[in-house]
C-alpha cells in the first residue's frame, strides 16, 4: 500500500474538494455557519468569491 494511500485512510488526507464560497453580503452570523456546514462535511478550504455582492472591493 502507498503511503498516499495509507495516509488517506488514516483520515490524514489533503483538501481535494475546493469549492467556491460566494460572498452577496449575508450577516457574519449565516456565513459562519454556512462555513461549520464545510467543515462538517470534511472542507478544510475554500475558494471565496466576491463578485456578485454589491460592495465588491469597497469598504464592506
Amino acid at each position: 500500500m502507498s503511503n498516499h494511500l495509507e495516509g488517506v485512510l488514516a483520515g490524514n488526507e489533503d483538501n481535494y474538494l475546493l469549492p467556491f464560497f460566494w460572498q452577496r453580503g449575508e450577516e457574519e452570523s449565516v456565513i459562519r455557519e454556512e462555513m461549520a456546514h464545510a467543515y462538517d462535511s470534511g472542507i478544510r478550504a475554500v475558494c471565496v468569491e466576491a463578485r456578485p455582492h454589491p460592495d465588491f472591493l469597497g469598504p464592506r
